[in-house]
């Protein structure tokens, strides 16, 4: 059976390439490694392209400057483990709000009932971001896949300009263990084969706005 974390990650994800974005920047580590498997399932499919940063500032400002290359008209999403790592984004994310760019900071998080507790590398992660982006959703452990996507179209959809001008988004995803697939033999080969789940674009009001770039019809 697939872990409620992986069921979270795939959700985001599967919203993200929903809404046309294809460029993600994924930083490795323990906290966010369910969206590392998704990630793979997708890349495999050709949904996305998946570039590997070593650290987040750099994955922040690589986000920074695909966003501009797109025009400003696709959302571009970096993917950070949770802690002092999520810190590292806010420089880009400043820079993504001056130019109006949808750079979406996508931060895994411990489960939020372990944060101010004592708990080991907890930090507030929520609303770190509140002065800098255009908005900040958070998803609780075990959202539901529906409730999970819809935050994210509802956050994307502001990114992207509707109700107000286009900027960073900060999507903050509470993860509980375990982190991976109970079963890996069963996930290497859905990976191997292009297996994945969620492939429909669910949103094609937002999917034809991110898609469109400087006028030319990316094609699908």
């Amino acid at each position: 059976m697939e872990p409620p974390s992986l069921k979270v990650a795939r959700a985001v994800v599967s919203a993200l390439i929903s809404s046309g974005a294809t460029e993600f920047a994924y930083c490795p580590g323990s906290r966010n490694a369910p969206f590392a498997y998704v990630l793979a399932a997708e890349e495999a499919a050709g949904q996305v392209n998946v570039h590997t940063f070593a650290e987040e500032r750099g994955a922040g400002y690589w986000a920074l400057g695909a966003a501009q290359a797109l025009g400003g008209r696709v959302p571009v999403a970096v993917i950070t483990t949770s802690g002092t790592a999520v810190a590292e984004l806010h420089p880009a994310l400043e820079e993504a709000r001056h130019q109006g760019l949808p750079v979406i900071a996508v931060t895994a998080d411990r489960p939020f009932h372990m944060v101010g507790v004592g708990a080991s590398q907890a930090t507030h992660q929520a609303g770190m971001f509140s002065s800098t982006v255009c908005i900040g959703v958070d998803i609780p452990e075990g959202s539901d896949a529906l409730g999970v996507r819809n935050r994210v179209w509802r956050a994307l959809a502001r990114g992207l300009g509707m109700g107000g001008r286009s900027g960073p988004v900060h999507i903050n995803v509470a993860l509980a263990d375990p982190l991976v697939p109970s079963d890996f033999s069963a996930f290497a080969t859905a990976v191997t084969e292009g297996q994945i789940e969620g492939k429909e674009r669910e949103n094609p009001a937002l999917y034809a706005l991110g898609r469109e770039v400087a006028g030319t019809q990316i094609p699908r």
